[in-house]
């Protein structure tokens, strides 16, 4: 199985940097009905936004430092408030409209040998309460190596990471309490039937906030540790873990976990002759379960 974490390294500039993730494109000519704008990701901005202002959270003491989320990783409840999912049907266009804002881009910087040199992963969450606690991947907090974790989202908020409000090492789910607030919720659904629809949302190797839809194809149990995981279709990879994978109504009934390639032979090790990705969701079911009944 691929864990689905990406790494990059970029120098840190002396001076801070401001302005949204997005750019949009220009208006159209005066003589012509007004288009509607096309949001631009700038994928360099965001990789070096996000380790600048991480390593400035970390800094002014606004983000913890990553032996404190280490230690409070073996919460394994927590207490929150979380928002009802609705009854109307969302097109896949919709969705990414309306529920991009509450996916974020989780950092977690490792300084190298250089002054001033860092690397920055990249890895994927979404909002659970706009009181800001986040949902994520267990491996994504899990670089011994990493000094602290920052967060982004979309229009360009960063926020540090306050600790770790639980945490289900098999399920590989993590609860995180951020600094952020007034954050745009992503409601839990119960388990999406086999054949529904799903939409992701994530940032495959460094390409942020891209769309998949696909299927439910399967649930089925992880045979190395019996994790329960919710199989589909649409696209994902290293990156994209902690990513929502949305039902139809707006609701995450699943979070990205991992994938694994199917090949048709192997020859000591080399595989060769892909054939298909089985692409792993925890269910949203399991990230319930780290919350106490109300």
């Amino acid at each position: 199985m691929q864990a689905l974490l990406r790494y990059t390294v970029l120098a840190l500039a002396a001076a801070a940097l401001a302005g949204c993730m997005l750019r949009s494109s220009a208006a159209g000519e005066k003589s012509k009905p007004a288009a509607r704008a096309v949001d631009l990701v700038d994928d360099a901005r965001i990789q070096r936004d996000m380790i600048q202002r991480t390593k400035a959270m970390l800094d002014a003491g606004e983000t913890s430092p990553m032996e404190k989320l280490f230690a409070q990783r073996k919460r394994t409840r927590c207490s929150a408030k979380l928002p009802q999912a609705s009854t109307e049907k969302l097109t896949p266009a919709e969705i990414y409209r309306r529920l991009r804002h509450g996916v974020l881009v989780v950092t977690a910087i490792q300084k190298v040998e250089e002054p001033d040199i860092y690397f920055g992963s990249s890895a994927t969450g979404f909002v659970l309460t706009s009181s800001g606690i986040i949902v994520t991947n267990y491996h994504v907090v899990h670089d011994h190596d990493a000094e602290a974790i920052g967060v982004g989202t979309v229009d360009g908020r960063f926020f540090g990471v306050k600790e770790v409000l639980a945490a289900d090492k098999t399920s590989d789910i993590a609860v995180l309490q951020t600094t952020g607030n007034n954050l745009t919720p992503i409601p839990l659904a119960a388990d999406a039937p086999v054949g529904s629809p799903v939409t992701v949302i994530s940032h495959p190797n460094f390409h942020f906030y891209v769309l998949t839809h696909g299927v439910v194809s399967r649930y089925y149990t992880e045979q190395h540790n019996g994790a329960r995981r919710m199989a589909i279709t649409a696209d994902f990879a290293k990156g994209s873990s902690g990513g929502p994978a949305i039902n139809e109504f707006g609701a995450a009934a699943g979070l990205v976990v991992s994938t694994e390639t199917i090949y048709y032979d192997a020859v000591e090790d080399d595989p060769r002759n892909p054939q298909m990705t089985i692409k792993a969701c925890a269910t949203s079911r399991d990230i319930l379960k780290l919350f106490k009944p109300r």
